[in-house]
């Protein structure tokens, strides 16, 4: 059974403000977090360790699985560089 992928507003508004073709790239990937959300690669984050991390090129998506609901849920779209110092900051 395919889990929902959901953005949280933060991600959402980052993916509208990207070029065109990272922002497909970004939607592929996210399309098949929902038939498999932890897909060969997917790392956990050392500093959340409820929350995943994959590559699309220079971009990084990260994201939450709650099975319980069949949600993935997308906390994070950013660059590379800075995405986890970023991404620590807004959890602490």
């Amino acid at each position: 059974m395919s889990h929902k992928v959901e953005l949280t507003p933060k991600a959402e508004k980052y993916l509208k403000s990207m070029p065109k073709k990272f922002a497909r790239q970004i939607i592929g990937k996210l399309e098949l977090l929902g038939e498999n959300p932890r897909p060969r690669g997917c790392k956990k984050i050392k500093a959340d360790k409820e929350r995943f991390r994959i590559h699309s090129g220079n971009y990084r998506i990260i994201y939450e699985v709650r099975d319980n609901v069949l949600l993935v849920l997308v906390i994070r779209i950013d660059h590379r560089q800075g995405v986890y110092k970023r991404h620590i900051r807004s959890i602490t």
